[in-house]
């Protein structure tokens, strides 16, 4: 699990599609979210990184535990990437990238709703 905060972040991932994907979001949403005040990303490297307690390191949240799906936002798919947007508090947000080679839809649904 490797959280990026900013586009310096980016540097920590070895997964050249990864970083692609992840820089065309912070991109896409430079000057509509005050990163990382708002939002940051978090790449999980593997599926099991979905049922364990997620630190978040803003706005004094703390950590949060499975199922995730009572945060859900959305849930999105660019170039073979999930982007999973979870909503914290009304004014942040994290968003999780998974490869989806990783994992197929009907399991992600599944482990989003597990309590681990």
């Amino acid at each position: 699990m490797i959280q990026i905060f900013s586009k310096q972040d980016l540097s920590l991932i070895q997964d050249k599609d990864v970083v692609k994907c992840l820089n065309e979001q912070f991109t896409r949403l430079e000057g509509f979210v005050d990163y990382p005040n708002e939002a940051y990303f978090i790449y999980l490297e593997n599926v099991d990184e979905l049922l364990q307690p997620i630190s978040i390191n803003r706005n004094g949240i703390g950590v949060i535990t499975p199922p995730l799906e009572r945060f859900v936002e959305m849930v999105e798919i660019h170039h073979g990437i999930y982007e999973i947007v979870l909503i914290l508090h009304a004014d942040f947000g994290v968003s999780l990238f998974l490869k989806g080679d990783l994992i197929g839809p009907n399991q992600l649904t599944e482990l989003l709703a597990s309590d681990g």
